[in-house]
Order: structure tokens, then C-alpha cells, then sequence
């Protein structure tokens, strides 16, 4: 899977006083209420960084919080910068997967572990189909290769771009 970042804003809290049991252990509670309204799809994964949060990360549907100075429990092989690690593991969670307590793969709890195996890329992969705002490269080449056609060229490259940035691999 290729994530591009499709845009990136910098905002106030809708209802500063709903954060006030932020970094207390039932936090998660109050986190939705602090989404502001206008930002707010359903037709992509929101993250929002926050300072203080009990927990470096929680996923809750329709939005992802990541605690931006989280901390982890180096491992071997793991990644050294908490933000994108405890980001991809909630992304994780948005996907179906569960904890996992071996302390390398991406779903440990409070690891530097970025891991997966095959069955839960498999399972990534299929719950990714089921959600109508991903999509395939072939549909994105396929909508490209139209735009190229039809002479509109910018917009063309911008489908070509998020091409060029997946990761080829020999599967």
C-alpha cells in the first residue's frame, strides 16, 4: 500500500473544552469532539498530532491521534522516529489488524517495531479493497492514461506522480 499525503493543516481544536482530560488515561473519549468540522471526510483516513494524549496513538474510526512526542521501546530492527512509526501502526488498526505482542512487528504496543507478515499485508490488502476511496495502481495508470488521451496533461500528472511513488516490488 502507498499513502500520499493529500493535504496538511494546521488547526485549532473545535471544543477546547472537551480537551481538558486530555493526557488522563480516559482521554479518548473527548479526542472526536476536538475535530473541527470543516475538515472532517469520510472519504479518507484523518490523523491529527496532538501534544498531550495518555497514549502515543489511538485509532477510533473516523480519525487517527498520534501523541507527537511519543515514546517507544527501542527494538532490533526497529525505526528510530516514533511519529511516522506510531502512525503507520494506527493505520494499522484502521485497517483490521490487532495488537501483536512480538516486540518487532509493527502492532506491538509501544515498540520501535515495524514488521509485518503476509497474512496481515494479505489482510491490510483486503480490507483496503472494501473501502471505495482506495484505489488500485491499475485504476490509477487506467485514469492517467485517459487524461493523457483527453490532452489534459496536468491533471494527468498528478495521477502519474502517485504512480511513480509506489514502490515496485516483484510480486
Amino acid at each position: 500500500m502507498n499513502f500520499y499525503l493529500e493535504s496538511l493543516l494546521n488547526e485549532e481544536a473545535a471544543n477546547l473544552a472537551s480537551g481538558l482530560g486530555l493526557g488522563k488515561p480516559d482521554d479518548r473519549s473527548a479526542l472526536l469532539s476536538l475535530r473541527p468540522a470543516a475538515s472532517q471526510a469520510t472519504n479518507l483516513l484523518h490523523v491529527y498530532y496532538l501534544k498531550r494524549m495518555s497514549v502515543n496513538g489511538v485509532y477510533l474510526g473516523p480519525a487517527i491521534f498520534v501523541k507527537d512526542t511519543a515514546s517507544l521501546r527501542e527494538v532490533e530492527g526497529g525505526i528510530d522516529e516514533p511519529l511516522p512509526r506510531v502512525t503507520s501502526h494506527e493505520l494499522g488498526h484502521a485497517f483490521g489488524l490487532p495488537h501483536r505482542q512480538d516486540t518487532t512487528n509493527l502492532m506491538a504496543s509501544g515498540t520501535t517495531g515495524i514488521w509485518l507478515n503476509d497474512e496481515e499485508v494479505r489482510q491490510v490488502r483486503d480490507q483496503a479493497l472494501k473501502l471505495p476511496w482506495i484505489e488500485p495502481a491499475t485504476t490509477v495508470r487506467r485514469k492517467a492514461a485517459e487524461l493523457i488521451r483527453e490532452g489534459k496533461t496536468n491533471e494527468a500528472g498528478i495521477w502519474c506522480r502517485r504512480l511513480a511513488a509506489i514502490p515496485l516490488t516483484a510480486d
